[in-house]
């Protein structure tokens, strides 16, 4: 026989000593106990989400508060900052429609996104295409199909001989290792633009013309495919030859601008032209041959104008390679500052075809720079002169008051007989750190214990070097075959352990990308290679 199911009833309150009992307003009813509620996650500090918001945005919300007359509030903040955080971790909803795909049934939709992630855009097209039927619905994945790379990447972001500069560092990494037969040419990029169901919602591209992978056609086709564009790659000479001459959507959104080495002279006019159309461009990466005076300087203006007389938005700056024959090393970065009143990252290199020396000088005012690399420094036939260091930093220090990260790369020569050349000596070029610098990087340049005699780096994590010679208290040099290898290393490790008392500073090994091959970094402190 099935029980009666039991009937919870209110329970009267305990009776009062009297005897008499509880009038049945005051009966004592069990309740049951709330639900814990979900900790609320912490409110990100406001200043880190106006960090996060491109000066283009914070201007555009600024004159929209004063068009409107109401504040600019947090959700308008966060919602700037949104639009422009980096592409979106992959979403796979689709469901019981996953069935059919095997062990991958079981994992869930999160995981399965990462992994996915991972993949090479080549094994990610396979998977969405030709796999199975439910497969075939990764198309519609959101934050999967976000960035694109057509062909190659350029070297200049791929960091396998130096590193990649840290303002690039994030730009097409995840097709970094879609090299060799997986590399998307025309026929699977012309399909691929046919086959992206949300253009609208890819923000990185792309794209290289070299070794006649992919036709000037196609790489104009895919840039207009995609209006809401953030990060632009370019390689090739079709590419600048032809691509740049045409005018795109995207030009209007685009933040970074990456130009890699394969370069003709002949469009410089193009580049002006193309570089005056992206009026929120933030960085810009690109060849010195290319990049010259009269470019940037036209581009400055358009965007000046743009902006009605305000500095341009454009705040990472890196001009790289050789400069064309003969050119002016100098006449771009000393202009930079009076060009790009926004500018907090700079890295540049004087190199030129045919130049035998070079005279320094008077650099612009940069104001709001944090962040300067300078080099390689070195010139194609000969190391840079220790009296041409001292001049070139005693013009950069003073135009950058507010910096705090200096790197000097002395570099070396292309000659054979490079390494037996002599380094530029620091000597007291750097007697006198600005206050703010917080970090210093040296590089192929000759050490010595009373180089820096007054500055306010950290103790920790504020100095590093690599390849760098040694002296010793009188200023002088040693013959590295004088000595075995191990006498050789202790000297150096004795030279470096007086720097660091004379400085106060603990000095570390500047990374560079050989380091992860597992290669033997001991003689880079010493810059002895055996």
């Amino acid at each position: 026989m099935a029980k009666k199911a039991r009937i919870s009833r209110p329970r009267r309150a305990a009776a009062p000593a009297d005897g008499f009992a509880a009038p049945p307003q005051e009966m004592d009813i069990e309740e049951e106990e709330p639900a814990p509620r979900r900790r609320a996650a912490p409110l990100v500090p406001l200043e880190h989400v106006i960090a996060r918001c491109p000066r283009a945005e914070l201007e555009d919300l600024i004159l929209a508060s004063a068009k409107k007359n109401e504040p600019v509030t947090r959700e308008d903040l966060e919602a700037a900052a949104a639009r422009h955080a980096p592409p979106p971790k992959a979403v796979i909803e689709l469901g019981n429609e996953r069935e059919g795909t095997g062990a991958f049934d079981a994992i869930d939709t999160q995981c399965l996104g990462a992994i996915l992630e991972q993949l090479p855009t080549s094994d990610r097209l396979t998977l969405a295409s030709v796999v199975c039927k439910s497969w075939r619905r990764l198309r519609m994945a959101k934050g999967l199909w976000t960035s694109f790379c057509l062909n190659e990447v350029p070297p200049v972001l791929l960091g396998s001989k130096v590193p990649i500069w840290p303002p690039l560092a994030d730009v097409l990494r995840p097709h970094s290792r879609d090299r060799g037969p997986r590399r998307l040419r025309t026929v699977g990029a012309t399909q691929l633009l046919d086959w992206i169901v949300d253009k609208d919602g890819v923000v990185e591209l792309g794209v290289d013309t070299s070794d006649g992978a992919l036709s000037a056609e196609l790489a104009s086709a895919a840039i207009k495919s995609f209006p809401n564009l953030r990060s632009l790659a370019l390689q090739g000479k079709q590419i600048l030859a032809r691509t740049l001459r045409t005018r795109y959507p995207c030009q209007t959104t685009l933040r970074t601008l990456v130009v890699g080495n394969s370069v003709l002279s002949g469009v410089r006019g193009a580049l002006a032209s193309f570089l005056s159309s992206c009026k929120s461009l933030e960085t810009l990466c690109a060849p010195a041959e290319l990049a010259t005076f009269e470019v940037l300087e036209a581009a400055a203006a358009a965007w000046k104008e743009a902006r009605g007389g305000a500095p341009p938005l454009l705040a990472k700056l890196k001009i790289h390679g050789y400069g064309h024959y003969n050119a002016d090393p100098f006449a771009v970065p000393a202009a930079a500052g009076n060009w790009f009143g926004n500018l907090e990252t700079f890295s540049f290199s004087p190199r030129v075809f045919g130049a035998t020396s070079f005279t320094v000088p008077s650099f612009s005012k940069m104001d709001r720079l944090k962040s300067l690399h300078l080099g390689p420094l070195s010139r194609y036939s000969g190391n840079i002169t220790t009296q041409e260091l001292h001049a070139l930093l005693a013009q950069v220090l003073p135009a950058a008051p507010n910096l705090e990260h200096l790197w000097v790369q002395g570099g070396r020569s292309s000659r054979r007989d490079a390494e037996d050349e002599e380094l530029p000596r620091l000597a007291d070029a750097l007697a006198t750190l600005p206050p703010s610098l917080k970090k210093l990087d040296l590089m192929d340049v000759a050490i010595e214990s009373k180089n820096l005699v007054t500055h306010s780096l950290p103790k920790q994590g504020s100095v590093f070097v690599r390849d760098c010679d040694w002296l010793d208290e009188n200023g002088a040099s040693y013959l590295a075959g004088s000595e075995d290898s191990d006498a050789r290393r202790d000297r150096i490790i004795r030279r470096l352990v007086r720097c660091e008392t004379a400085w106060g500073v603990e000095i570390g090994v500047l990374p560079w990308p050989s380091d992860k091959k597992g290669e033997d970094d001991d003689s880079d402190v010493g810059g002895d290679s055996e």
